[in-house]
Order: C-alpha cells, then sequence, then structure tokens
C-alpha cells in the first residue's frame, strides 16, 4: 500500500501546505473540502486557493474521502469528532484517517471510535509547532495501534513523523499540556501588553526583561506571540478548551488552561483577526495595539 489518492478535510492554514506536501512527494491527487465552501460568499476563494495547488475542491466530506487512502483532518478542535462522524459515514475498511486536529485524548477516543467502526485504520496526530513556521514539513507526533505501520508512508511522502506510542490519545497529551506553556506565553503578553499600550510604557516594560532574561530580543519575541493570538485566537481557544479538558482528566484542576482559552478567546470575539495584517514578516507589539484599537472602533461604529 501506498498513499497516492490523498483526501484533506479543512483547507485552512494547515490543510493547503499538507495538500502540496504530498503532491510533491509523490500522491497522485489531492481532494479537499472545507466547510466553506459550502458558503456562497466564500466558495470561490476556497476553490481558487484548491486549483492553484493543483488540488481537486470537494463539494462534501463524502466525495473528498471517496477512494482515499489517507484522510487527514485539519479542521479545528472544536469541529475534529463532528468531521470524523461525517467522514466515518463513507469510509471503508483499509482507509487510513490521520487526525491533526489537537483535540483531547477523550474526544480522540470518541473520533477514533467512530473512524475504526467502519473497519478504517485511526492515527491520534499532532503538529508540535506552527505549520507557517515549516509548511507540510512540520514535525509531527503520532500514536495509535497502526502508527508504526503507516509511519514510513507517510515520511515516503515527505511528513517529519515521530511515534510516540500505540494508545490514542498519547500524541495529543503531549501536545495538549505543552500549549499550556506555549499558549500561555501567547496570553501573558498580549495582557500585558495591552495593559503597558494603555500605560504607555511597552518599551521599559520589555527592556526590563532583558534584565531578567537576558539575551533574547524581547521586542521581536513579543511582537511574535501578541501576532499568533490576534491571528489564530478562535482556533487557539478551542485548543485551550482542550487542554483544560486534558488536565481536568488527569486530575489537574486546569486554572491557567481555562483562563489562556479566555484571553485567546477575547481575541476572536472583537475580531482581532480581521483588522491584524496577517502579512506582516516582523510584527510587533504597536502592530497588535493598534488591530486591537481598530477591532475595538469597528465594534462600536
Amino acid at each position: 500500500m501506498e498513499f497516492s489518492q490523498i483526501a484533506i478535510i479543512g483547507f485552512g492554514e494547515a490543510g493547503p501546505a499538507f495538500a502540496q506536501g504530498m503532491l510533491e512527494n509523490g500522491a497522485r491527487s489531492v481532494r479537499a473540502y472545507d466547510i466553506l465552501i459550502d458558503d456562497a460568499a466564500t466558495a470561490p476563494a476556497q476553490r481558487a486557493k484548491a486549483e492553484a495547488l493543483g488540488v481537486s475542491a470537494a463539494r462534501s466530506n463524502a466525495e473528498a474521502v471517496l477512494d482515499a487512502d489517507l484522510i487527514i483532518s485539519t479542521v479545528t478542535a472544536d469541529r475534529a469528532v463532528e468531521a470524523a462522524q461525517q467522514s466515518a459515514a463513507s469510509l471503508i475498511a483499509g482507509q487510513v484517517y490521520l487526525d491533526l486536529n489537537s483535540t483531547s485524548p477523550q474526544e480522540k477516543s470518541r473520533a477514533a471510535a467512530l473512524i475504526e467502526y467502519r473497519g478504517a485504520h485511526y492515527l491520534d496526530a499532532v503538529a508540535m509547532d506552527t505549520v507557517p513556521r515549516h509548511g507540510y514539513r512540520v514535525p509531527l507526533l503520532i500514536a495509535g495501534p497502526k502508527a508504526a505501520d503507516y509511519a514510513p508512508l507517510l515520511q515516503a511522502r515527505g511528513l517529519q513523523i515521530e511515534v510516540v506510542g500505540e494508545r490514542v490519545g498519547q500524541a495529543c497529551s503531549i501536545k495538549l499540556i505543552r500549549s499550556v506553556l506555549i499558549k500561555g506565553i501567547e496570553a501573558i503578553f498580549a495582557e500585558a501588553m495591552l495593559a503597558a499600550g494603555e500605560a504607555g510604557v511597552v518599551d521599559r516594560v520589555l527592556s526590563s526583561l532583558d534584565v531578567t532574561l537576558p539575551g533574547l530580543n524581547w521586542p521581536e519575541v513579543a511582537g511574535y506571540y501578541v501576532s499568533r493570538l490576534a491571528i489564530h485566537g478562535k482556533r487557539r481557544a478551542a485548543e485551550m478548551d482542550a487542554s483544560a479538558e486534558t488536565l481536568a482528566a488527569l486530575g489537574v484542576e486546569p486554572i491557567m488552561a481555562r483562563a489562556i482559552a479566555a484571553r485567546e478567546r477575547w481575541s476572536a470575539e472583537i475580531g482581532l483577526s480581521k483588522t491584524f495584517d496577517k502579512n506582516l514578516a516582523d510584527p510587533t507589539v504597536a502592530d497588535f495595539l493598534r488591530a486591537v484599537a481598530a477591532a475595538n472602533a469597528a465594534r462600536k461604529a
């Protein structure tokens, strides 16, 4: 078996990168489905994005997964089980479902049960850094009963795979516990820089960090982290909800995880992704503060 016909469910940020990687590394065809294709207002742009990469835009989840050797799910965390359920309705024995969504072990187990009931094989997978930084070569962890069997086939299509266990949930546990740290840094910088901006002391606060932790370009670090929250607040809030669920299941009260989710959700609720320039090569705190001001003004208009 080889992964020659690929289906991608979810064609936002990660989906196109993995489609490109599959095609560049020998896949014969890639079909993609995204819920935005169902919306008349967004369908033309989605189809154009797919066609520019040599990808066929499917009209439904069922059409996307038909005859696919490998299905890659890259929807948002809050829709991962729903996507698995839709895919499962059309799957047949032997197909492989790579669930790249940052959901809790509990949600991964629910998705796995749906997929495996059809005789298909489920792989718990997570990306351990950002897709914009690495593209389809972003480091991936995978787990599941068939993870070791399918890792070489995924590597043959250019993916950077590390098998971390035979049990569904092992890969996502690593990612979601790590997310408390990484998304926590984003949330902390965002909140501190909002306050520093109001007080007019952004430069002084950032320069003071060099006293405690020298050697880092703190304005650059801060600009990067607040830009991630600004652009991806909605998706990251869903991921932090999954982190909170994961911690609670482990017996750890997710005080920080819930707070981080709230700050990420704030970004989505004020519409920050619409006012922040996603194409900035070197985003700054000033860019972030201007985008917040613009988003707040738009809400009041």
